[in-house]
C-alpha cells in the first residue's frame, strides 16, 4: 500500500511530498494521501484538490484535516475566542481558509464518498473514498 503524506513545510522523509509538488506524482498511484493543514497553504484550493484527487488510485482513501473558518468565526462572535488567538490560527502560513462544509462540497463534487466528517476545536477531519463507478472519476 502507498500512502502519501502532503506537507506544507519541507519533507522530512521518502513518503512525505510538499504541497507544491503534488504534480510530481502519478495519476492513480497512491493508495491513501493525508492531507493535515497543507491544503490551507495553496491559494487555488479547488484546482489543488482536484490534483490530489487524480493522484488516488479507485478506492484509495483522502483525510484532510484544516482549520475550519466558520468555527473560529463562531468562537470569535461568541468570544470563546479573541482576535489574537484567531490571528495565531489563520495567519500561519496559510493562503487559503475553508469549512467543513466546503472541503465536503468540493470532495463529493469530485467523486469521492464521504466515510467520516468531523469538526474539533477549530479543526476539521474528512476521510473520503475515491470510487469507481462515480461521475467525474
Amino acid at each position: 500500500m502507498r500512502e502519501v503524506i502532503i506537507v506544507s513545510e519541507k519533507p522530512e522523509n521518502e513518503n512525505q511530498v510538499h504541497i507544491t509538488k503534488i504534480t510530481e506524482l502519478m495519476s492513480g498511484s497512491v493508495d491513501k494521501l493525508i492531507v493535515n493543514d497543507a491544503l490551507d497553504h495553496i491559494a487555488n484550493r479547488v484546482e489543488g484538490l482536484k490534483i490530489l484527487v487524480s493522484k488516488l488510485r479507485y478506492e484509495g482513501i483522502i483525510e484532510i484535516r484544516g482549520i475550519d473558518i466558520l468555527e473560529i468565526a463562531r468562537d470569535m462572535y461568541t468570544c470563546r475566542l479573541t482576535i489574537a488567538e484567531a490571528n495565531n490560527l489563520l495567519y500561519d502560513g496559510r493562503e487559503s481558509c475553508d469549512s467543513i462544509i466546503g472541503v465536503l462540497e468540493l470532495l463529493q463534487k469530485f467523486g469521492l464518498t464521504i466515510m467520516v466528517k468531523q469538526v474539533d476545536n477549530h479543526t476539521y477531519f474528512v476521510r473520503a473514498e475515491r470510487t469507481r463507478n462515480v461521475q467525474g472519476n
